[in-house]
């Protein structure tokens, strides 16, 4: 395509001007077509997206069981790291027994020798013969399992070198321990949930972080879960992060508000319309900070938390949708 585009510039386009033609039309259109592939797909790999409390335990449980059997207490995130990269996000692929599979990596054996502890109690121990020489024979050797924790810079390493990884891969695993994790029993209250420690900004990233920066305990994953009005496994389509009544939700991008009020369920809810088919709600508000059909900018002030709607407890729902079809927010941040 491009060598005949070539022929017909030549006999149309002066000749000073037919490089930068040949040369940078074509890499314009690359570029325009990179940047319409990677859309709102590009996402920051920074949190190990587990769709419920079972696959974080496999981690939580395997770390537990390898500080039984060496007394050694691994970081279970970075273990849960490297199935982030390996399993592509795909938790439900993996098992306790697959997390416990990394305790190798981690954990380096070494059998040390030690003299055997000799009875003198009994009169045919070792101890009441003498030798020739008239003096007691060494007792005999024992060994023993002294175990040593690797760096996770090691760990990786040797990862690498029996071609599980890719070297090209550490960083990648690195990127999800960016954000220091503590899980515990999830809900909707604010007992338990992810607790997500780390320098998040209203600011950074892709879309700026809905809610102070101080607030980073998410209550209840996107998932299914347990519905906490009807005890039925239900589709949750967002992340619940714990915000008290009146704290400041901000908009994750640029958009025009299609809705602000109430909306049943939800409670008094924002929706954002940020364009090319990508959608943001933030539920269960107190109050909100702006009108339907109005422009917004990132990081701008669109409401104070609440508990109104379908809640249990003071949180922030919040939503992303692209095209219709909800995706975990947190694959943003």
């Amino acid at each position: 395509m491009w060598v005949t585009l070539a022929r017909i510039a030549a006999t149309i386009v002066p000749k000073d001007k037919l490089l930068y033609i040949v040369v940078f039309v074509p890499l314009g259109f690359i570029v325009f077509l990179g940047l319409l592939i990677s859309g709102p797909g590009n996402v920051y790999k920074h949190v190990p997206l587990g769709q419920n409390d079972e696959q974080f335990n496999y981690y939580i449980n395997a770390a537990k069981q390898i500080q039984t059997e060496t007394t050694i207490l691994l970081n279970w995130q970075e273990i849960m790291a490297i199935d982030a990269v390996l399993l592509e996000q795909d938790f439900s692929k993996s098992s306790q027994s697959r997390a416990h599979s990394y305790k190798r990596y981690f954990v380096r054996e070494e059998q040390q020798a030690y003299p055997c502890p000799v009875s003198t109690s009994s009169p045919g121990s070792s101890s009441s013969k003498i030798n020739s020489g008239g003096a007691a024979p060494p007792p005999p050797t024992c060994y023993r399992t002294v175990y040593f924790q690797r760096t996770f810079d090691e760990a990786l390493q040797l990862l690498v070198r029996d071609g599980l990884i890719k070297a090209n891969q550490i960083e990648d695993v690195k990127n999800y321990t960016l954000f220091v994790l503590t899980a515990e029993p999830e809900g909707d209250n604010d007992i338990g949930g992810i607790h997500m420690e780390g320098n998040f900004t209203v600011k950074s990233g892709k879309y700026a972080w809905p809610l102070p920066a101080t607030h980073k305990r998410v209550t209840s994953p996107f998932s299914t879960r347990k519905d906490p009005f009807t005890g039925k496994i239900s589709y949750h389509k967002g992340v619940d992060f714990r915000a008290a009544i009146g704290t400041e939700i901000y908009a994750m991008d640029d958009a025009t508000v299609s809705h602000a009020g109430d909306a049943n369920t939800a409670g008094i809810m924002v929706i954002l319309n940020h364009g090319n088919g990508v959608v943001s709600k933030y539920m269960h508000l107190d109050e909100v900070k702006v009108s339907a059909g109005q422009k917004v900018t990132k990081g701008d002030l669109i409401g104070l938390s609440g508990n109104t709607g379908r809640s249990t407890a003071p949180h922030l729902h919040f939503q992303i949708e692209i095209k219709g079809k909800p995706v975990d927010p947190l694959k943003f941040y």
